[in-house]
């Protein structure tokens, strides 16, 4: 969900409470500048236009059989939109539960896809699964699910009877667990296939700042942040790594870091002041968006272990007409999705990528 150019997670007061969601569009995008080499040592990509319902589309996650999913201006509604998914160019409505807007977020490789909808009247905001050409409720209430594993186990943020606020879950087997908190609200925003979650959580006391979390082994543990106050975990791999963003120790800006064996690393930028992390694959290969130099663009990057931070836009043909602005996903064989524009469109487009040979 990606509309305009704010924060890589964005807290947004919708439908009576507070709620989290990855918006890697919605972009902040966060400072430094890191090792960069040459695109000739990288990978390079064709790239696709993942199709629309109508107008601004974006896509926020694929599965290893590049089904893409996410969310569009649905077709004669004027700022409506619909979840979808995109496979091989043709693009499915998923319709919504009910209300005027529904939100396209996850997808595994069973083809099941979970995001999440308004309900008729547009009073509430459920969960969904989508299979088979059938859009089904969760059934867990006022939530938001952000992604689904291979076992079909689902995490997000929802409400639970007796508990003030939003609180991360992890939906398995049909029962809904609390996942906890650091403190105040908590917010699932990813998940492996070991059932690990990562997201966010506010601190005690009423803190306005918030901490990226993994959760696994029934605890839910600190990340801490790159030296600032704030971090978001956005993507996680199965070897337990973590993708994400945190502020700086000067507070200035935000950056892309990678979580591994309790160390965060700052990942750096493309030359601005900002950067946020949207994707991770279980080779550790990252991707996201950051500022260019004079923070006056967006360019969607991969970053490659040992290689570094590289703009995906120098990695596909010069003759495209694309500008990548933001990279939300990538699979295991280094399939990228994400949101751009193309030949000089101010509407944005999603797009994806697929690499001519290996990293």
């Amino acid at each position: 969900m990606v509309q305009d150019s704010d924060t890589v997670l964005t807290f947004a007061n919708e439908n009576g409470g507070l709620n989290m969601h990855r918006s890697l569009g919605k972009f902040c995008v966060f400072a430094l500048s890191c090792l960069l080499v040459s695109s000739s040592a990288a990978q390079h990509y064709t790239v696709t236009d993942v199709g629309t319902l109508d107008s601004d589309t974006d896509a926020n996650a694929l599965n290893s059989y590049a089904l893409v999913v996410g969310t569009s201006a649905a077709p004669a509604f004027s700022g409506i939109v619909h979840a979808f998914s995109s496979k091989d160019g043709n693009v499915i409505d998923l319709g919504t539960l009910g209300g005027t807007r529904s939100f396209g977020e996850g997808v595994n490789n069973a083809g099941f896809i979970v995001g999440y909808s308004l309900l008729a009247g547009d009073s509430a905001v459920d969960s969904f699964v989508y299979h088979d050409g059938s859009m089904s409720d969760l059934g867990i209430g006022q939530s938001q699910a952000t992604a689904i594993n291979s076992s079909g186990q689902i995490t997000g943020n929802s409400s639970f009877p007796g508990v003030q606020g939003s609180r991360a879950f992890l939906f398995s087997n049909g029962k809904n667990v609390n996942l906890g908190t650091l403190g105040g609200e908590s917010f699932g925003l990813a998940l492996n296939n070991a059932g690990e979650v990562t997201g966010a959580a506010y601190l005690p006391g009423g803190s306005v700042f918030y901490h990226a979390f993994l959760y696994r082994h029934g605890m839910m543990t600190d990340l801490g942040t790159l030296g600032g106050f704030v971090s978001v975990g956005t993507a996680i791999n199965d070897k337990s790594q973590v993708a994400g963003n945190s502020d700086v120790p000067d507070h200035s800006a935000l950056h892309a870091f990678l979580y591994s064996d309790g160390t965060m690393l700052n990942l750096g930028t493309l030359g601005g002041t900002m950067s946020g992390a949207g994707g991770i694959n279980n080779a550790g290969v990252v991707v996201g968006g950051a500022l260019l130099a004079g923070d006056q663009a967006s360019h969607a990057f991969v970053y490659i272990p040992r290689k570094g931070m590289l703009d995906l836009n120098n990695l596909i043909p010069p003759d495209s007409g694309w500008v990548l602005e933001v990279a939300t996903a990538i699979n295991d064989r280094g399939e990228i999705v994400g949101r751009g524009t193309r030949n000089g469109e101010v509407r944005s487009h999603g797009f994806l990528l697929k690499p001519h040979g290996g990293h």
